[in-house]
């Protein structure tokens, strides 16, 4: 799939992508956290740091205590995941789809436009200045937090659909996303995916 400086989407990352699916699904790791389940322990190498640092083209910050690089993640078919249209804290998210083919439908990931104002993403200072706004708390108060689960205030600018081993890293920090529903009921049929949160020196976070 092509790419940009914002988004970028690898198939076949992992060269053994079944070795790392067969230990997400036997790890007793997991821990209930918001609407999905993640690993307390954190699993990445050099390699992956080197591959995602040559994919976007900048070094990287991998900040272990601060945000969760290399977490294991699955949701279940009781989530409410899509119904949840957000951006992140951190400016970089990579995900790893460890889903086998059989099992992923039409899942993956929606990118969003927020239909009122036209925000792809958080707005700057300008943008608020602009519309009135005295603040970015504001404007969340009043208009992100209000419409996230309103699937109604939301279009579809980009639908990436899950594959296995399938590697996405966006700029999550800087635009508005949503997942697809979860399915199934424990790690070995549900939705599994091996997940990066990171900043580059020359960003920070959002």
């Amino acid at each position: 799939m092509e790419n940009n400086n914002s988004l970028f989407v690898i198939d076949n990352f992992y060269s053994d992508p079944d070795k790392i699916r067969d230990f997400a699904i036997k790890t007793n790791d997991y821990i209930k956290s918001g609407y999905n389940y993640e690993t307390r322990k954190l699993y990445y190498n050099e390699n992956i740091i080197n591959s995602f640092e040559k994919i976007i083209g900048e070094e990287i910050v991998v900040d272990p205590a601060g945000m969760g690089f290399g977490s294991l993640n699955y949701f279940t078919e009781d989530d409410n995941i899509h119904h949840y249209t957000h951006y992140d804290g951190a400016k970089w998210v990579a995900l790893v789809y460890l889903v086998p083919d059989e099992f992923v439908g039409k899942g993956g990931l929606y990118i969003c436009r927020h239909k009122k104002s036209g925000l792809i993403g958080p707005p700057d200072q300008n943008w608020l200045e602009e519309h009135d706004f005295s603040s970015f708390e504001e404007w969340k108060e009043k208009v992100y937090t209000p419409d996230q689960t309103d699937l109604k205030a939301w279009e579809t600018t980009m639908f990436i659909g899950m594959k296995y081993n399938r590697l996405i890293i966006k700029k999550a920090g800087e635009m508005f996303h949503r997942g697809t529903k979860g399915f199934g009921t424990h790690p070995g049929n549900s939705k599994l995916f091996h997940r990066f949160f990171f900043q580059t020196k020359n960003g920070g976070q959002v």
